[in-house]
């Protein structure tokens, strides 16, 4: 009789992120420990959080706005800009039963602080659902760290002004 091992499946882990090197450190920083999926804005990332039954779901907070469903002066005016599509899309992977939840934000660039809603992150930064839904702002945000202490175990956080610290934001949800 032949022995079989059964090996513990990877959790599955969508990443949603419309900057290929956001997705890229994400697959870098999570793929030893995680069976990573990502995708490339809201549309995508909605699709995939559609057809899949996810463990984690990691979304930007901020995306370029995208034209279906608007009307014709909408879509002039807001496709390609700045939208909170992080909001939506954390709801939809709750309603479709992701086991935990994070939108995250870098405020590297205009979106985090620039309007009410985006800098809005802020109020809710941490965990808001107890181990199921969590808001992660840049480790340089004054409001959610004042004393710039940033992410708990990160050491070098020089880059992370600019990339998400994707793995630490993973090791905080699942302590």
């Amino acid at each position: 009789e032949p022995l079989f091992f059964e090996t513990p499946l990877m959790k599955k882990i969508l990443v949603i992120d419309d900057l290929p090197e956001q997705r890229e450190y994400a697959i870098h920083t999570l793929k030893n420990e995680f069976d990573v999926t990502v995708a490339t804005g809201y549309s995508d990332g909605k699709k995939k959080i559609e057809m899949g039954r996810w463990d984690i779901v990691l979304t930007d907070l901020s995306m370029p706005g995208e034209p279906d469903g608007l009307n014709e002066k909408a879509k002039m005016e807001y496709t390609g800009k700045s939208t909170p599509y992080g909001f939506i899309l954390a709801a939809l992977a709750l309603r479709a039963g992701a086991g935990k939840v994070a939108i995250v934000s870098t405020g590297a660039d205009d979106n985090h602080h620039a309007q009410p809603i985006f800098s809005a992150i802020d109020d809710v930064h941490g965990e808001i659902i107890e181990r199921k839904f969590w808001c992660f702002c840049s480790c340089y945000c004054p409001k959610a760290y004042p004393k710039s202490e940033g992410f708990p175990n990160v050491s070098d956080q020089s880059n992370l002004y600019e990339i998400k610290a994707w793995d630490e934001v993973v090791k905080e949800m699942m302590k």
